[in-house]
């Protein structure tokens, strides 16, 4: 693997959609919290800044299979969020607020008829969606790719080389309680449940421990101003380190899909990982820093 630093994260980099921590309230929105601050941080990194509106990925994605969820504030996937988004385009979250509600699509908003009965390409493995030319073209995206399951690696890779990625974790009782400092709670046999912002990695000298930072949408009150350290292995280690999730339709599985699914890292974080496609302006930080080696040294 291209070496990468030992810390690293995009909070350091200052990018808005890390500076305002969004609370999903009573509404299993995290899917669509996590989608729209993800898809900021690219914006601005490949294009310009701009907001997405929460309220209409929760208002307005199909989810025909009942994946993750029954659909908006039911819960549902980063992968049909970015679909929906590439597809159709996103109003910005000072146009459509969120409301913590699922509340109707705009009518700009609507998908066709033909994406209610056709499941989005993300019931594939591993999916690298590109359109072009849909409504997402407006602001610069033109797709999605979710990375490969269980490899830290790709997932390590992607967050220093591109940006921010919607990430996957089993959220137990010790993430309700998390005030500050690592996290070491997980266990292998993880129930995936709840979908975050991953923003960066490290390690923290006194106590010897590296860590995966992440963004949560429970508000800035919770845990590090909104943030949360996350006990991280090394990258083999973390693929190893896996069990069955024996719900898997509490995390991103479809109706109809297996009993149980293979998941691997700290707190399944390495299982379902997504990133969008953004094609990269004069305007964008990427093009204004000249881009980054991925074979630069610690």
């Amino acid at each position: 693997m291209s070496k990468i630093p030992k810390d690293f994260s995009w909070q350091q980099h200052q990018l808005k959609a890390l500076q305002e921590i969004q609370d999903q309230g009573n509404c299993g929105s995290c899917w669509a919290v996590s989608a729209a601050t993800v898809l900021r941080a690219h914006a601005e990194l490949f294009q310009k800044d701009r907001t997405f509106s929460t309220q209409q990925i929760v208002a307005c994605t199909p989810n025909p299979r009942q994946c993750g969820g029954s659909g908006g504030c039911g819960g549902a996937t980063a992968e049909l969020a970015m679909d929906y988004v590439v597809k159709y385009g996103l109003l910005t979250e000072e146009q459509l607020q969120y409301t913590a509600k699922d509340g109707n699509c705009p009518a700009q908003g609507q998908p066709a008829a033909s994406s209610l009965r056709t499941p989005p390409s993300q019931v594939t493995s591993f999916p690298d969606v590109t359109i072009a030319r849909g409504g997402g073209a407006s602001f610069g995206m033109i797709g999605w790719r979710k990375l490969p399951e269980n490899k830290a690696e790709p997932l390590l890779l992607a967050l220093y080389t591109q940006g921010p990625a919607v990430v996957s974790v089993a959220a137990d009782d010790a993430w309700t309680m998390y005030n500050s400092g690592i996290m070491d709670s997980c266990q292998k046999e993880a129930v995936v449940n709840h979908a975050v912002v991953l923003v960066g990695f490290g390690e923290d000298a006194k106590v010897g421990a590296k860590y995966w930072q992440i963004q949560n949408s429970w508000g800035s009150g919770w845990g590090e101003n909104g943030f949360s350290r996350l006990m991280r292995f090394d990258a083999r280690e973390e693929d190893r380190y896996c069990g069955w999730d024996h719900s898997p339709k509490d995390g991103t599985a479809c109706k109809g899909g297996p009993s149980k699914v293979w998941v691997c890292g700290s707190c399944g974080i390495i299982y379902d990982s997504v990133v969008p496609k953004f094609t990269l302006s004069k305007d964008g930080w990427w093009h204004r820093v000249g881009g980054r080696s991925l074979t630069a040294t610690v």
